[in-house]
């Protein structure tokens, strides 16, 4: 729905330079940091502690628990796409709204790896200063 919003991911792709949508733009180390630090927290999580003490069998948790790695690795990429969908959306309304946030190397960080709230963030860092 966002992406057809912003005119389909060839609109997005063609609207921002090449290297915001390299997947090692930020390099290796910090990405393998944080997939390490995301899963670690995601096993030691209540809600997956108790899905293993009261699974069935040890096979059940651990079957349930790389279901899971699996299904959420897959669902990564989205809050990082909304992200650059959302950068892009709010320098298409730039005539209607007047909020302009280019394109750099800290506003492309911040809308792929925290998404949407990054971009609201960058906002509201902007209206503060200005």
């Amino acid at each position: 729905i966002v992406s057809n919003s912003c005119g389909g991911w060839a609109a997005v792709s063609a609207a921002l330079p090449g290297e915001q949508l390299s997947i090692s733009k930020i390099g290796w180390m910090p990405i393998i940091g944080y997939i390490f630090n995301y899963f670690c927290t995601f096993l030691a999580g209540p809600e997956m502690v108790s899905r293993f003490e009261t699974a069935k069998d040890e096979r059940t948790a651990r079957n349930a628990a790389w279901l899971s790695a699996i299904l959420m690795a897959a669902m990564s990429v989205f809050p990082t796409l909304l992200g650059l969908a959302a950068l892009l959306a709010v320098n298409l309304t730039t005539r209607y709204t007047g909020l302009h946030l280019g394109f750099n190397l800290f506003n492309g960080l911040t809308a792929g790896i925290l998404g949407v709230p990054g971009v609201v963030l960058l906002l509201l860092v902007q209206w503060v200063i200005t």
